[in-house]
């Protein structure tokens, strides 16, 4: 049996199956598709009470993590960065359901996902500056430090970033790929 991801292994579902090769894939987008996958693997594997118990610690230390967030509804904006593309990503993306756990509010609510990503809306300054977000996080795929460069110069080079709130008070975060 192979266990994959279903957005990095679909493709090759069609060729485990030809050769008889039994696989199941997993969509872990949100902390509870992380908790559905667990309960899943610990059937697979005949030991619902271990998935179980992890479900508990990981429930019970994602409470105490969230006790200690600030009541105060931040606004924030999650930034998906690629040596080639940037975007704004929505609650369906991993970053967007974390910030929703948290109680921030994520500035590119409503707005219209890519055609081919229901997780993602395409990136506006124009918004940005309107939407004013408190905090920015940026996710990224690719080389880190290219794209921390291509970002700092985007921001150096553009007055607008330094008009952000964000931005004024150094609440820029890149969070680990």
């Amino acid at each position: 049996l192979i266990l994959g991801n279903k957005n990095q292994h679909e493709k090759l579902v069609p060729l485990l199956e030809a050769n008889h090769i039994p696989v199941v894939l997993f969509s872990t987008k949100s902390y509870d598709d992380v908790k559905r996958t667990l309960t899943s693997i610990g059937k697979i594997y005949g030991n619902e009470a271990a998935a179980t118990s992890k479900i508990k610690v990981m429930d019970e230390e994602i409470a105490g993590i969230i006790a200690k967030v600030p009541k105060k509804q931040l606004k924030v904006a999650i930034i998906h960065a690629t040596p080639s593309n940037v975007t704004v990503e929505l609650d369906g993306s991993i970053a967007g359901d974390v910030a929703k756990r948290l109680g921030f509010t994520n500035i590119a609510n409503g707005s219209n996902h890519l055609k081919n990503n229901p997780e993602k809306t395409p990136y506006s300054m124009e918004v940005m500056v309107e939407k004013n977000p408190e905090v920015i996080f940026i996710t990224s795929m690719g080389e880190q430090n290219k794209i921390e460069e291509r970002l700092k110069l985007d921001i150096k080079s553009n007055p607008s970033w330094n008009s952000l709130q964000a931005v004024k008070n150094n609440k820029l975060y890149v969070l680990p790929e």
